[in-house]
Parts: structure tokens; sequence; C-alpha cells
């Protein structure tokens, strides 16, 4: 592949909303090992884009930039590039991460990132990886780093997804929902909630575990979105996760009938609905976002897309 190719190389990966999770982990002398998730949810046509460039600077410095800005504690993507970079490489490489959901919010911004990277990366530098490859290595990252558990696998695939077994791509196994193309979904936040956080509180695995497995029992009984709305509220009040301004959130959408819950991980409320109600929705929700915060889209089916000289459309409304 020629230079200007390589350079001008961008890899598109879809966000994505959880409604309910359960943790998978390993327990040896008191240290917990977490190897992935449960859960489901959909992946949107909205989501983020990485891009590299490769230096002849034998510093062999990894720079990551995230929407224009320097991050110097991108622990994921500096993972990525710890996964990935054969031995013997002495260039830099500055990362540019355009994330174009709110990040830490529920909206699976490290595996956008994550998975993005380690697709520019084999590409760009002729690693010769397979997807689940590439998507194990992302998937390793995330866990590495706490930012994400199962998210990976699912944005790899695209589509309203179960994931009925964890673990990395190739490993996993992720089922379906059909998603008709007549639905929206929307959603807007407040503000992160650390993933982080969540799985240092050991003390809330069982509970977590419990009511999680519970809800992917229903959904698989009855695959339909109503139902995973029903069983993602269900899941986030039973733990008591969803906050006081999430809350009034929710209950304002209850009176106008519209099932809604809060993304696992963020302080950030979605709901799926048919497009005749999308304006009464977004009514409700201008009384406590402002509206270029409130995000409508719809459900991204292709999953991670690698593009050559430059970004397509993406379906999304602020």
């Amino acid at each position: 592949m020629n230079t200007d190719l390589k350079n001008n190389i961008r890899v598109f990966v879809p966000g994505r909303i959880s409604g309910f999770f359960k943790i998978l982990y390993t327990r040896k002398d008191s240290k917990i090992s977490f190897y992935g998730s449960l859960g489901a949810g959909p992946n949107l046509e909205v989501g983020g884009w990485t891009s590299i460039k490769i230096l002849d600077d034998t510093r062999k410095k990894i720079s990551v930039f995230i929407n224009g800005r320097l991050d110097e504690n991108a622990a994921t993507s500096l993972n990525v590039v710890k996964l990935l970079l054969p031995a013997g490489f002495e260039k830099s490489i500055e990362v540019y991460h355009d994330i174009d959901v709110p990040v830490g919010c529920g909206y699976g911004a490290s595996g956008i990132g994550a998975l993005g990277l380690a697709a520019v990366l084999n590409i760009v530098l002729d690693l010769k990886l397979t997807y689940n490859r590439v998507g194990e290595i992302a998937h390793n990252a995330e866990i590495m780093a706490r930012t994400g558990l199962g998210t990976v696998g699912p944005q790899l695939l695209g589509g309203f997804t179960i994931t009925r077994r964890g673990g990395p791509p190739g490993k996993n196994i992720i089922d379906k929902i059909f998603l008709p193309e007549d639905y929206t979904i929307i959603s807007a936040s407040f503000g992160p909630i650390s993933t982080k956080s969540i799985l240092s509180r050991e003390d809330i695995f069982d509970d977590i575990n419990l009511y999680g497995g519970k809800c992917l029992r229903k959904l698989l009984k009855s695959p339909s979105i109503i139902n995973f709305l029903r069983l993602s509220r269900d899941f986030a009040e039973r733990l008591d996760f969803i906050t006081p301004r999430v809350s009034e959130v929710l209950a304002k959408l209850d009176e106008i009938n519209v099932n809604s819950s809060m993304c696992m991980i963020g302080e950030t409320v979605f709901t799926i609905v048919e497009k005749n109600l999308e304006s009464q929705v977004v009514n409700v929700l201008e009384n406590f976002f402002e509206r270029k915060n409130i995000i409508l889209t719809s459900v991204n089916n292709t999953g991670l897309r690698v593009h050559y000289g430059g970004r397509d459309d993406k379906r999304i409304s602020r």
C-alpha cells in the first residue's frame, strides 16, 4: 500500500448503549481478573473515527489526541499500542480520535478508540491480523485499563446485540435483535460515570450479576425493544444506579408512556421509539438538556468500517 493511502486511512467504530450487564471474572487468592461481560443494547450510527500519523522520530513517543486535545492519560489507547507495535519499531506515532459522542457517559467511547486504533495500526503497519484478532487486542486493552468489559465485540459487528457468551471476539457468542428502520434511538447525557469506579466496587458484583443474568434470560425468552427497555429500567433501579437528575427525566418520559432507562455506565438517559414519537420525546428532553446535546440516531448495522481518504456521512441529528 502506498504511503499517501496509508496516511489517509480512517476507521469508524459505532457508539454503543448498554441497558444492563453481567460481569465476567475469576478470583484467585483474593485477586479479581476480568475477562468480559454479558448484556444487550444497540450500536449507534454515530460514534468515532481514528487515524494515526507515523513520524520519523526515533524517540518512539506515542501521543494520543482526543477531539484535538492531547490526552496524556489515554490508558486504553496506549495499551493497544503496547500490544500491537512490533519489536524493533523505532518511530513515533500520533493517534487521533475524533469522538462524536460524550466521552465517559455510557456510549462506548473507550471501545471506539481501542477498536479504531487496533484496526488502523493493523492496516498501516501491515500486521495481517483478522477482524477477530484486532477485536481481541482492543478488548484486552479495555480490560487492562478497566474502561470496559464487553463493548468491543458488539461494536465490531454492529446491530442491536445480545452478548450470550462473553470474552474477546472469536471466543464470544453475540446474537442480534432486528430493529426496524422506523425506530430512532434518542439519548442525552448529564455527564460521565467512571466505569473503573464501578468495577472497583466488589461489594455489588453479586447483585449486578444476579439481576443482569435475570435480564439476559428474560430478553432471550422475549427479544423485543419494549422488553429490552423495561428490563434495562428494572436493572438500573434495582442496582440503585439511577441518579436524581436521571430519575426526574425518566419520570417525565413515563408520563407520555415512553419506556426509557439509563445508559450503563453514564449519567445518560436513552430510549428507542418509533419515528412518529420523536418530537414528543425531544420536547420532554429539552426541559433538561440543550437541543444540541440531544442525540437522535439510528442503529448501526455495519460495525467497524475502514475508509481510505476521508470520513463518510453518519446519520445523526443534534
